[in-house]
């Protein structure tokens, strides 16, 4: 999160209001660039804030059904982004993105654009 801009307010709202959720494939996209300088890290805090959803044998079988699905509609959207699709769905979860054009391809997928997200009262 290190851009600042409507979904840096989404987010930062979404975790004062809601009990909120990351995808295992979220906190590795996350930690990824992180330096290996240790200590606790602004990344550490977020998570703290957040439940991890973890990515077993059912949402990778569902992953790779919209995997297949999309790219059959020549709608394909990225391994690491189907798999954050496929946790969502397995657990009945919405998901806040600054990408909703981009999840909006996965059917039944409930998207909430962080732009209108902290447009809302």
């Amino acid at each position: 999160m290190r851009k600042r801009g409507p979904e840096t307010a989404a987010f930062k709202r979404a975790i004062e209001e809601f009990q909120c959720f990351v995808a295992s494939v979220s906190v590795y996209e996350l930690l990824f660039g992180i330096s290996k300088g240790g200590g606790i890290t602004d990344e550490d805090k977020l998570l703290a804030l957040l439940t991890s959803v973890p990515f077993d044998e059912n949402e990778a079988r569902l992953a790779a059904a919209i995997h297949r699905d999309l790219i059959q509609r020549n709608a394909e959207i990225g391994p690491k982004d189907v798999m954050i699709a496929a946790s969502c769905l397995a657990n009945g979860l919405p998901l806040l993105t600054a990408n909703a054009r981009h999840f909006r391809r996965v059917p039944q997928l409930q998207v909430i654009a962080a732009e209108e997200f902290v447009a809302t009262p």
